[in-house]
């Protein structure tokens, strides 16, 4: 009987937490790391942490014939550092009536996991058997292995597998094995307190290979909690002692049997010949006075409604040799049996009775409009959640609703039409993803304070044509507004730049959206640049040029006040820079908007007011000297 014990240290959280591993059936050179991410955690639904989440049906650990180690909630998932196979295990208990394992449960990934593996993605599940029962699995025995398709990843939900029936006795393992790359965090880890003592959850690799099932001593199996993770893995054999019930009266030379024999059934298509679908062996069945009883358990899904026929064989005494029974024995419906037999195949709606309303139509939506909706509970408002045809969303509109993006959300005077929480600590709010690769965040600090990553706040703007990215823009006043009502935003009239240090300058253009040009403010952003004078480094002040739509290098000697547009951001070698047809060197440079006006520098000024002063009074001596030789005509004939 497995005790609870107290947890010890559980993983760090965050992403991209690592701890070192070493890989038993590894060389040194070639050993692995195990990755865990802890997820964004919500509440309520199976798998999830919080009031009520729990594996559906499965409770605390095990319960009835459900049976796990995991308390039905993720904290974590867990990941390979190299591309190969993760392979993660539990050691269970059979326990009686419950030895006939028909489905596992498995929860892939966790919330906010880095990458978890993509649904329809293929997998494996498998049972061992532990043949001394001590929870070590390195000689286990594989009774089934089965392909999967990832399912429901990510989410917290488990993803259920019907698989061939297996019976299992005693100690047996439960696992599962995800083939992709690096990074990829498949297995599922509850890691509340008190984790299961002594530890159940194993895991190996396969990295430089395939994955044998067979051999998992090959492959050096380690217990999770070696890795510095003390929890177990998420997941479910669910059991039971199904099947199908036989009765008989067996009879040895005329003479009924007392004693324990051995049987066996094979199931078949045809009275005779062919190959069985599927043998099920009964050891050490009691047989008094002749008539014994037994639970068959044949699949479900060899019976499809077509007859089948039922092979028996008998070991008398058991022990000793199998003999087939003579003839096949035709399998009949019990008398309600045959009622649903005649239903077999598809259902029309007029067989079924209690359809709700939004069904009677036989469309499969519930909704007051065309789509898929959801009404609210007490049924008012209708179509509360709406989908459209299109897939756009849409939440507490007016009827009929009509969504105007993916997602459209409406909320009243004293309601917040979207709240974003996160709970267990700082991290992502928000992730924005373009083509399927992040490009920014919205985090939340531990202290409450919000944050933004990659952000460039823009105007939007309007042209005669369309502009390049990145080029630097001018106001041309010819504004107009996004509506027709005078408070909406205003949509800025835009030409590109042409005058050095044009005061009037807004921002850089950047990729036209929604049929405007959006123009680069405030915060990080890149506009291009054109050579005037020595290389650029990181800080520079930049004002705008007279090249079309380029800005340069603030320039003091030149301009006594400098309207500068922005502060570069990463230096630029103009020897490294190829001069373009008109034989300006331009380069797009990344910058950090910092609208300002220098003033003149007064130091620099005073000193060149002194060169100056200086450099007059000298050339005032020299004239004064000219003057005086002119006027004497003695000293200028000396002078000759």
């Amino acid at each position: 009987m497995r005790t609870a014990r107290e947890a010890v240290p559980t993983i760090v959280r965050g992403v991209a937490v690592v701890a070192a591993l070493s890989l038993g059936a590894m060389s040194a050179a070639a050993q692995s790391r195990i990755l865990t991410a802890s997820p964004v955690l919500k509440h309520g639904a199976p798998g999830e942490k919080g009031g009520g989440g729990s594996v559906a049906g499965g409770g605390s650990r095990s319960s009835d014939c459900n049976l796990g180690v995991d308390d039905g909630t993720t904290e974590a998932s867990v990941g390979l550092f190299d591309d190969g196979t993760l392979i993660w295990f539990n050691a269970l208990e059979a326990t009686p009536d419950c030895e006939l394992i028909s489905e596992i449960w498995i929860v892939w990934g966790s919330f906010g996991s880095p990458s978890s593996p993509p649904n329809g993605s293929a997998a494996h599940v498998y049972l061992w058997e532990d043949p001394n029962d001590d929870g070590n699995p390195s000689d286990a025995v594989l009774l089934m292995a089965h392909p999967v398709e990832v399912q429901n990843s990510g989410t917290g939900a488990e993803a259920r597998y019907n698989i061939p029936i297996t019976r299992v006795s005693g100690s047996f393992f439960l696992g599962a094995s995800y083939d992709g790359p690096a990074l990829t965090y498949s297995g599922a880890v509850d890691t509340t307190a008190p984790v299961v003592d002594p530890p159940v959850s194993w895991f190996t690799a396969a990295i430089f290979g395939p994955f044998d099932p067979e051999n998992l001593a090959a492959f050096g199996p380690e217990l999770l909690v070696d890795s510095g993770i003390a929890g177990e893995w998420v997941m479910r054999a669910v059991g039971g002692s199904a099947g199908y019930a036989y009765q008989g009266l067996l009879e040895d030379a005329g003479q009924p049997v007392d004693g324990v024999v051995d049987l066996s059934f094979s199931l078949f298509l045809d009275a005779t010949g062919g190959t069985s679908l599927e043998s099920v062996a009964i050891p050490g069945v009691t047989v008094e006075d002749g008539l014994f009883s037994v639970t068959v358990p044949l699949s479900p899904s060899n019976f499809d409604g077509a007859d089948r026929w039922l092979a028996v064989a008998v070991a008398n005494p058991a022990g000793s040799p199998l003999v087939p029974l003579d003839g096949r024995q035709r399998i009949t419906a019990a008398p309600m049996a045959s009622v649903a037999n005649a239903y077999y195949g598809d259902l029309g709606w007029s067989q079924l009775t209690g359809v709700p309303a939004g069904f009677a139509d036989g469309i499969d939506n519930v909704g007051t409009v065309d789509g898929h909706s959801l009404d609210a509970a007490d049924g008012s408002p209708t179509d509360a959640v709406f989908v459209d045809n299109t897939g756009r969303v849409a939440i507490n509109l007016a009827a009929p609703p009509s969504p105007q993006g993916r997602l459209h959300v409406r909320g009243g005077s004293g309601d917040h039409p979207a709240v974003i929480e996160r709970t267990g600590g700082g991290g992502t709010l928000v992730q924005f993803r373009l083509d399927g690769s992040p490009v920014g965040e919205i985090t939340v600090s531990g202290g409450g304070n919000v944050t933004y990553g990659s952000f460039t706040g823009v105007h939007l703007a309007q042209t005669t044509e369309p502009l390049p990215h990145a080029t630097l823009v001018r106001l041309s006043g010819n504004n107009a507004r996004v509506s027709d009502d005078p408070s909406s935003e205003i949509v800025y009239g835009v030409v590109p730049t042409t005058i050095a240090n044009d005061p009037a300058v807004i921002g850089a253009s950047i990729t036209q959206a929604s049929g405007r040009e959006n123009v680069m403010s405030v915060g990080n952003g890149e506009m291009w640049v054109v050579q005037t004078s020595r290389a650029i480094s990181p800080g520079d002040l930049l004002i705008s040029s007279d090249v079309a739509g380029c800005a340069m290098l603030d320039d003091p000697s030149r301009f006594a006040r400098g309207n500068i547009v922005a502060r570069a951001a990463e230096p630029v070698d103009w020897s490294r820079v190829a001069p373009g047809p008109d034989g300006a060197r331009r380069a797009l440079v990344s910058v950090l908007f910092d609208r300002f006006q220098r003033g003149p520098d007064t130091g620099s000024l005073q000193q060149r007011i002194d060169s100056l002063d200086a450099e007059n009074r000298a050339l005032r001596a020299r004239l004064d000297a000219l003057e005086a030789l002119l006027r004497n005509p003695a000293r200028k004939e000396g002078a000759k």
